[in-house]
């Protein structure tokens, strides 16, 4: 892409302009932040407002302006390794941002469509939608790699030649040169910065991607599918040789810019394989993120997966339709493929969910277990005595049902043949106030199917199986946006497994018990079901009494009981 060169008129009195200065303050203020190295809070800066940008305004104006020593703050990672930062003072946070605000989207608009980080209308889910409509395309060879101590490594030059190019104005060129080579105080002395970026200045985000624009020109420029998140980048290639070439390449670049990829961190994998970037998982034509706020690090496969973010790779859009959460409906055609963004919850086995309820998900506010739901087409006495009450004996089918799922329960992810297989997965459906477990999830053709395990030989799939296994589809369809049309009940003993198909009729009645178990769910009592013979293996009966009950309500309606009433 050829760069245009940019009209410089005026732009330093534009970032010295009052209005400017007081917008970069709100700005400032609304990111909030810590003081700087001279202790100065954002309450105490405001509390003599128009004096500090006033006298902020004067000295740029004169050219007499020296920002302070940058404040060092250490961050522990959870791999205890530590994470630097460098905090400008509150001051010196407004004059960039001030900057910003004039030369950002100037410079911003020149940089590579491949570059996704730090940029208005731009997210993480924009990128992982380009990466999917590469994959579609045939791009099914990944070269993932990232880029050792980048933050740290940018060399100073480099970074003011490349400012130059599109600002010519020595006034801003020089307050860009101060803001990079200013000191970090550490104790009582201030340690001088011959390289890097310091992580948390304003104007880092926009120099880091104009550092690194010559490199996503070049290579995109060689034909390469580049995909570049900061400084963790991904290239999609048709074939393995491609890669290699694309490996090769990008250690040359890296090199003209006197920095180096994190081996550690750099690998040649593929689609089916399955990668992760960006958080989200990419396995076949599958693509699984975890919920907000939860990091994952890009290690392997095999790392559990939590409840997902589910997204329209066509559209690759966000659409915020209530606080917190985000709607989709893959089947109503492209204009409705909008994204869905599950809601960090209690997902624990055998609580509730305690969230926000919202229109779109009328039973929000009462979970359900999914494995609930079959002791309630079992029998509405068992699952108010188990589910309502928290009355639970454990007889022999109960214990040998616990211990089989303890088995399957291992957390792993696994390739067999060519099939993707995942065990003790959590499912979640805020839409039908149902959560649980999965014991093991295939996929097949793109998308993922349930299989759950019961003890025994092969035998008759009674309606409470078939309810517990639809419920688990109808929450992987809300989770993945995409459609399940049917699952698979696995046989212990005789080690054979009957398929269940999720027809329109199953559906219907799988939502009915679901609202039904739940009203039950909110009530203090229930009105008793006559005994039969499930009654004599179920774990509740020395609870419930069966006989007993139906024989005080004989005598009861006979006036046995008259006499100790009078």
């Amino acid at each position: 892409m050829r760069k245009a060169r940019l009209d410089n008129k005026g732009l330093y009195e534009m970032v010295c302009n009052s209005s400017n200065l007081r917008l970069a303050w709100e700005k400032v203020r609304d990111n909030k932040g810590c003081a700087g190295s001279d202790r100065v809070t954002i309450e105490d800066f405001e509390q003599d407002l128009d004096a500090n940008l006033g006298g902020l305004e004067n000295r740029l104006r004169l050219c007499d302006y020296r920002p302070l020593p940058l404040r060092q703050v250490i961050i522990l990672k959870k791999d205890g390794s530590k994470r630097k930062l460098a905090i400008p003072a509150v001051v010196d946070r407004v004059a960039q941002q001030a900057v910003l605000n004039i030369i950002g989207r100037l410079i911003d608009q020149e940089f590579e469509d491949c570059s996704f980080a730090y940029r208005k209308g731009r997210s993480i889910y924009h990128a992982i939608a380009r990466i999917e409509r590469y994959r579609s395309d045939g791009y099914t060879w990944v070269l993932d790699a990232d880029i050792d101590d980048y933050f740290d490594e940018v060399d100073h030059e480099l970074v003011l030649n490349a400012f130059g190019k599109y600002i010519k104005d020595r006034r801003i060129a020089n307050l860009i040169r101060m803001w990079l080579e200013c000191g970090v105080q550490d104790g009582f002395v201030v340690k001088r910065r011959e390289k890097g970026l310091p992580q948390g200045s304003p104007v880092s985000p926009l120099l880091s991607n104009l550092y690194l624009d010559v490199f996503d020109e070049a290579l995109s420029t060689k034909g390469y599918k580049l995909i570049r998140y900061s400084d963790d980048f991904i290239i999609l290639c048709r074939e393995r040789p491609q890669a290699d070439r694309a490996l090769q390449d990008v250690e040359a670049l890296l090199r003209e810019l006197r920095l180096a990829l994190n081996v550690d961190k750099t690998r040649i994998t593929n689609f089916t394989t399955g990668f992760r970037y960006l958080g989200a998982l990419f396995v076949g034509s599958m693509v699984l993120a975890p919920r907000p706020g939860k990091k994952v690090e890009k290690t392997a496969i095999d790392e559990q997966l939590c409840t997902p973010i589910v997204y329209d790779a066509a559209i690759g859009a966000e659409m915020e339709t209530a606080p917190g959460f985000l709607i989709t409906n893959e089947h109503n055609g492209p204009s409705n493929q909008l994204a869905r963004r599950s809601t960090t919850a209690n997902r624990q086995r055998g609580t509730g969910y305690h969230g926000r309820s919202s229109s779109f998900y009328p039973f929000a506010d009462a979970h359900i277990e999914i494995s609930a739901l079959a002791d309630y087409v079992f029998c509405r006495n068992a699952f108010y005595y188990r589910h309502v009450l928290g009355f639970v004996y454990e007889n022999q089918d109960m214990l040998a049902g616990r211990v089989l799922h303890e088995t399957v329960h291992s957390d792993s992810t696994t390739n067999r043949g060519g099939k993707v297989v995942l065990t003790n997965r959590p499912l979640f459906s805020r839409r039908l106030g149902i959560t649980g477990r999965a014991d093991v999830l295939e996929q097949k053709d793109g998308g993922l199917l349930p299989v759950e395990y019961k003890t025994g030989q092969r035998s008759t799939l009674w309606p409470s199986i078939r309810v517990q296994l639809c419920a688990q589809a109808l929450a992987l369809e809300d989770m993945t946006a995409r459609p399940v049309p049917h699952g698979y009940v696995y046989f212990t003993e005789s080690r054979s497994r009957e398929k269940v198909s999720f027809d329109h009729k199953l559906r219907c009645y799988t939502i009915r018990i679901i609202s039904e178990a739940r009203e039950l769910q909110r009530r203090t009592t229930h009105d008793t079901i006559m005994p039969s013979t499930k009654c004599f293996r179920c774990s509740t009966r020395h609870m419930c009494l069966p006989e007993e009950t139906v024989r005080l309500k004989r005598f009861a309606r006979e006036g046995v009981f008259k006499h100790i009433i009078k």
